[in-house]
């Protein structure tokens, strides 16, 4: 079949707009390119709250304001926080996730323990454009004392970006990932210690 040279260079001219464009978005491609990689990482796309059944969706910017004024007890502003797990010896799934909001930046925090894997599961996402993901560090660490000499584990890794999906994340165990067995062993009195520190290394 011949190309039709006219309608292919007209099309070349009409541009599409970003979906996101209602929400202040000025990217615009040629009619028929791909928009969908833009669409994943443009800094004006809507979030979804992930408490319960609520229905929000919002800019990366009025999430903060949403998560204090309807879900207080998931923000946690600062960059540590130690999770006391407890019934350590006869755990049942387990799922947690936060708001965090420290150095004028926001993430998702999740935490998870999953009984048929026998594991506890934790990973952050930083909350906006991919580049700026790597400006930051999350440790996940576990420690039977303050004593610098007491067992502990330790892990670390630039925060994960938004678009990257929790579950693919633990599936893959790019992320924290400590075993029942070695939890019972630095547990006390059946409560399991796991601080959290966010780090921003900068430019």
């Amino acid at each position: 079949m011949a190309r039709n040279i006219a309608l292919e260079t007209i099309s070349m001219k009409v541009l599409a707009a970003c979906k996101y464009r209602a929400e202040g978005c000025p990217e615009t491609r040629p009619l028929g390119s791909s928009m969908v990689a833009h669409e994943m990482q443009c800094c004006f796309r809507l979030y979804k709250c992930f408490a319960g059944k609520c229905s929000w969706n919002g800019p990366a910017h009025n999430i903060l304001g949403h998560m204090e004024s309807n879900h207080k007890e998931r923000v946690f502003l600062g960059s540590e926080k130690v999770f006391k797990i407890k019934n350590i010896g006869n755990r049942k799934d387990m799922d947690m996730m936060y708001l965090f909001s420290c150095f004028s930046r926001e993430f998702w925090v999740k935490f998870i323990y999953k009984e048929a894997e026998t594991s506890f599961f934790g990973a952050v996402q930083y909350i906006g454009q991919k580049d700026v993901a790597t400006k930051c560090t999350y440790s996940f660490e576990v420690k039977v004392s303050d004593d610098q000499s007491a067992k502990q584990y330790r892990y670390t890794r630039v925060t994960h970006t938004d678009v990257a999906d929790f579950e693919m994340i633990f599936k893959s165990r790019d992320c924290f990932w400590f075993p029942i067995n070695i939890a019972k062993c630095l547990a006390e009195n059946d409560v399991l210690s796991v601080k959290l520190n966010i780090v921003d290394i900068g430019n």
